[in-house]
């Protein structure tokens, strides 16, 4: 079974009106993020842990505390966490997502090994019970319904999943968003279908040339169908559309390495990280990473070990995976 990580608004009702005991608090969290962006994710830990211990009731810090956590692939802690925040504020959607999302992951990691596949089918349902309560909370959630059509159709029935519910959502995205009933239709299918997604894909972009979802969802069909050259220049225009879609580069970087193109994705690396406003450290640890593995394919062992030196020194929890870390974990608090 496959599970997609894919990515509310965070409801502070409550701190509000504590006075500025909650205030400092409030930035002591804040510190905190900032911190794990610059490549600190271990002290941020330590720093909310601290704080936490002192001021229980903050949900925005155990939030945070779940985020560093699921950063440095502490799940079980994770999990603790983000029941604590829940616990506090259960009308948070924001909360859920990651909640969600979480969930989404375990479930990858837990069908990897055969040890842990008892825990598959109760993370798959967690996963969309938490989507499900996004929904409920901001019936709007574009992002979440999309995630939602994924977990109903990769689930079995015993875990939650109901492949007429993800259709029905489908045709609901059709009226309120066809950028994303295009990329939730995608997603429901037993088998990838990169002709049909594809010719899909080219409908919704050529009705939309403004909207820089359908330039992306274009160029992520492309890369399926290992249309490399193409794909790179429908990236090109989603960033031209909106420079924040710069995961799309790193996109293109895996599949143009996995199709023997190491220049193309030398290159698409490279882009991402001259960017400005640059990534985080923890994003561009990542890409640094990416290139060692593209020089280690190519044979250049020297090259691709001192690039490995290199990521670590920006961020020592680099992931060493060509699963991105999920957006959530970088949005702002």
């Amino acid at each position: 079974m496959r599970a997609s990580l894919a990515i509310g608004l965070l409801l502070l009702s409550g701190l509000v009106a504590q006075g500025p005991a909650v205030g400092w608090a409030s930035d002591e969290v804040d510190a905190a993020f900032a911190q794990r962006l610059a490549g600190q994710a271990e002290a941020a830990g330590a720093s909310l842990q601290a704080l936490l211990a002192h001021r229980p009731e903050l949900a925005r810090g155990w939030y945070e505390l779940a985020r560093t956590q699921f950063y440095l692939l502490q799940l079980d802690a994770a999990q603790q966490s983000i029941d604590r925040a829940l616990q506090l504020e259960p009308g948070s959607a924001r909360f859920h997502h990651l909640a969600a999302t979480l969930a989404a992951y375990r479930a990858v990691m837990a069908a990897k090994r055969a040890d842990t596949r008892d825990q598959l089918e109760p993370a798959m349902r967690r996963w969309i019970e938490e989507l499900e309560q996004v929904r409920t909370l901001e019936p709007e959630h574009h992002r979440a319904t999309v995630e939602l059509v994924n977990a109903y159709w990769r689930a079995p029935a015993s875990a939650g999943g109901d492949r007429a519910k993800a259709a029905a959502l489908i045709a609901r995205l059709q009226t309120a968003s066809p950028v994303d009933a295009a990329e939730a239709r995608a997603l429901a299918q037993d088998d990838v279908k990169a002709e049909e997604t594809l010719a899909a894909w080219q409908t919704v972009a050529n009705e939309r040339p403004q909207e820089a979802g359908a330039a992306a969802g274009l160029a992520q069909a492309l890369l399926r169908a290992g249309q490399v050259p193409e794909a790179a220049a429908q990236i090109q225009r989603a960033l031209d559309l909106d420079p924040q879609r710069l995961r799309l580069l790193l996109d293109l970087a895996r599949t143009a390495a996995l199709r023997g193109d190491p220049a193309r994705a030398t290159a698409a690396v490279q882009q991402y990280l001259s960017a400005q406003p640059a990534p985080p450290a923890p994003l561009r640890a990542f890409a640094t990473f990416y290139l060692a593995a593209i020089e280690r394919r190519r044979q250049h062992a020297d090259e691709a070990d001192r690039l490995m030196k290199e990521a670590r020194a920006i961020d020592p929890h680099v992931w060493t995976t060509f699963m991105a870390p999920p957006e959530i974990l970088f949005e702002p608090l």
